[in-house]
């Protein structure tokens, strides 16, 4: 089980023997069901050939995470502009 408070897998020793044939299982065959050997929050583990970070089909970024950093480069490039723009007419005044 994966206690979020504490970012932590909590489990028996049985639960973890379990786990790690399950990741042998995975490693040799490139796929393991967890089933019902093991209580998780996953139902699978499953090789990559690419980390899942990199991986596009793994991305972690959500909708209101893509808006709230494009909206943050938007406002950096507005006032980029409007600082560009008040240089220019400052010295076009001198």
């Amino acid at each position: 089980m994966w206690d979020k408070e504490t970012d932590t897998l909590l489990e028996s020793r049985e639960g973890l023997k379990t786990l790690k044939s399950k990741i042998e299982t995975a490693l040799k065959n490139g796929r393991a069901e967890i089933g019902d050997d093991l209580e998780a929050d996953f139902s699978d583990i499953k090789i990559l050939e690419t980390k899942p970070a990199i991986s596009s089909e793994h991305t972690t970024e959500t909708i209101p995470e893509k808006v709230t950093l494009y909206g943050c480069l938007l406002s950096v490039a507005t006032c980029l502009g409007i600082f560009i723009f008040g240089c220019y007419s400052l010295i076009k005044l001198i």
